[in-house]
This record gives C-alpha cells, sequence and structure tokens, in this order.
C-alpha cells in the first residue's frame, strides 16, 4: 500500500501542465528562518536559525537537492548549536502559481553544547510549497521537515524524532 501510495505521488507530480515541461528551472536557492524542535533524548529543545538550500533540475520534476540548516538555542542557560548537512532526490510539482515539492534528504547532523559534540547520521523527509512571485522567484510559504538522527556514542545508539520548519525566499534561473 505504501508503495503504491509514493507511486501514485510521484505520478501526479510528474502530470505538470505541458507549460513547465519546456520552461523550467534548471537551478534554486533558498534562503530562509528555520525552527527547529530537537529531541535530545532527555529533553526537547526548541531552536531557531536559518536553512540555505540549492536544487539542480536536470527534469522539470525532479532534482537534486543539497541542503545545510543551523539552529541555536540554550539549555538551561548553557548554548548549543544544531547543524544539520543534508542531501538527496527532491520530486516538484510545476504549476503556474504553485510549486509544491517533497524531498528525501540523507547526511548528518553535528550538535554541540558546553564544548562537547557529536555527529551522526541524518534523514529529512518531507516536503512544502513556494508560491511564485515572478519568473525568477518565489515565497516558500511552508516546508515541513521530520528529521531523524542515529546518535551513537560510547557503544550504545539512540534515535531522536525531530520537527524542522522553514519559510522565505527561493531564487530561480536557467529557464
Amino acid at each position: 500500500m505504501r508503495k503504491q501510495l509514493l507511486l501514485l505521488l510521484g505520478l501526479l507530480l510528474l502530470a505538470a501542465p505541458a507549460r513547465a515541461q519546456d520552461d523550467y528551472p534548471r537551478g534554486e536557492v533558498f534562503l530562509g528562518y528555520s525552527y527547529a524542535n530537537l529531541d535530545v533524548i532527555v529533553d526537547r529543545l526548541h531552536a531557531g536559525g536559518f536553512e540555505i538550500s540549492g536544487t539542480g533540475n536536470p527534469h522539470p520534476n525532479i532534482g537534486l537537492e543539497g541542503d545545510l540548516s543551523g539552529h541555536f538555542g540554550s539549555l538551561g542557560g548553557v548554548h548549543f548549536q544544531n547543524w544539520l548537512f543534508l542531501a538527496g532526490p527532491r520530486l516538484a510539482g510545476r504549476y503556474e502559481r504553485v510549486t509544491p515539492f517533497a524531498h528525501a534528504l540523507f547526511g548528518a547532523n553535528h550538535f554541540r553544547i558546553a564544548g562537547e559534540s557529536s555527529t551522526d547520521f541524518a534523514m529529512a523527509w518531507g516536503g512544502g510549497l513556494d508560491v511564485n512571485v515572478s519568473h525568477h522567484a518565489a515565497l516558500r510559504v511552508v516546508q515541513a521537515d521530520y528529521v531523524y538522527v542515529r546518535f551513537s556514542e560510547a557503544g550504545a545508539s539512540a534515535n531522536s524524532h525531530n520537527l524542522r520548519l522553514s519559510f522565505g525566499v527561493t531564487f530561480r534561473w536557467g529557464h
């Protein structure tokens, strides 16, 4: 059932209007604010920060995305940093007014607090909606990602389940 649902979603995204097939951006860059709800095993943390991503589109509906985000906050008065370095495939529907997208990103999470740090496997699954402002720019009204991190320190392992929300501007070129 799950595979059939994913196949249906893929087919719907590929059924974008014919106009978009001839005229789509070859590259996109997103810059925006990002909020993260982080599961650090002992507590849930709320952090604000930024997200930057770049996507190369060899096909109107299929792209390869690279993503960097940083989130910053404090836990009991001690400041922390959380960084995500991710990359993976992206599916997009190209319509006149909006561009919905879904992505599956894989890479690393780097968490630093009180001079201690760890770098672990991470993946993000989610998507969002860009509202086209012009041929070369769009507003990302929402991007929501489930972010999974697999911590493995000193022989022990734990799973971290996080939420990332982002908003900002997307710039496009190469039409």
